[in-house]
């Protein structure tokens, strides 16, 4: 379903980029990425260049927050028909696979949500499985979660120490690089600091035949639900962002009075 921007952004803050200094001062640039100030109608395009675009489905919301950045909000409707074989009614849908394997990975998104169940920020395929990969909030305690769903007990995610899930916006970075002595480390920031990490056996396998990117929509596992909350500025990289570069982020596209 295509909706309009005009009524919901002043025209002076479309064609913008959340405020993204990528590439500037060392700072490393994304292999996919979606500013929603950028959209048009549903149409979001891909802020790397690289061909990622998505399109936006259902009726979510367009928010002006802060700056010149727009979040999408969503009202929890919808459900996963797209992984049996239906059409998909909520959330965004990508247009290109990302099938490449990572040794190092990082994920980047604004979000703000209030607690509820397992609802999904961005994923690739069933992350349940070791070529799978997604930055998710969990359902009991209203923390992050990074990486891997443990069902197998290869410890190859982290959650956030943090409550997230309190209405109120955070800029949340999930990294994955080789860990010293064996294993992969696991991190995950919360505005702009280290707030947990953990070693896992398991790096992101490569996603042949697959690669599907979903953002705010429920996986295939059943136990996702639709996202009721708002994103904005979500990236992926192919290396593991510094804590330095995670807060360089953060002060990037932080609000400001």
């Amino acid at each position: 379903m295509a909706f309009s921007l005009a009524a919901a952004i002043p025209a002076a803050q479309t064609n913008q980029n959340n405020g993204i200094a990528w590439g500037r001062g060392g700072n490393p640039k994304p292999i996919a990425a979606w500013s929603f100030a950028q959209a048009d109608g549903n149409f979001v395009p891909d802020s790397s260049g690289h061909g990622f675009d998505a399109t936006i489905y259902g009726s979510p919301v367009l928010e002006p927050t802060w700056g010149k950045n727009v979040a999408l909000v969503f009202d929890g409707s919808g459900d996963n028909s797209f992984w049996y074989g239906g059409a998909q009614n909520c959330g965004l849908g990508v247009s290109r696979p990302l099938t490449q394997a990572f040794t190092q990975l990082s994920v980047e998104a604004w979000v703000r949500k209030d607690p509820a169940g397992w609802m999904p920020i961005v994923y690739r395929d069933l992350w349940d499985n070791s070529s799978g990969f997604g930055l998710y909030m969990e359902w009991s305690a209203g923390k992050a979660v990074f990486g891997h769903y443990d069902l197998f007990g290869h410890h190859s995610q982290a959650q956030s120490e943090s409550v997230v899930q309190d209405g109120q916006w955070h800029h949340v970075v999930g990294t994955l690089e080789p860990a010293v002595g064996g294993g992969y480390l696991y991190r995950i920031y919360i505005d702009g600091k280290l707030d947990a990490d953990q070693v896992g056996q398991w790096a992101v396998d490569e996603a042949p035949g697959s690669g599907i990117l979903k953002i705010a929509y429920p996986n295939s596992s059943g136990a996702d639900n639709s996202l009721r909350g708002a994103v904005d500025g979500i990236a992926i990289y192919d290396v593991a962002l510094t804590p330095a570069q995670v807060q360089a982020r953060f002060q990037a596209t932080r609000p400001r009075q």
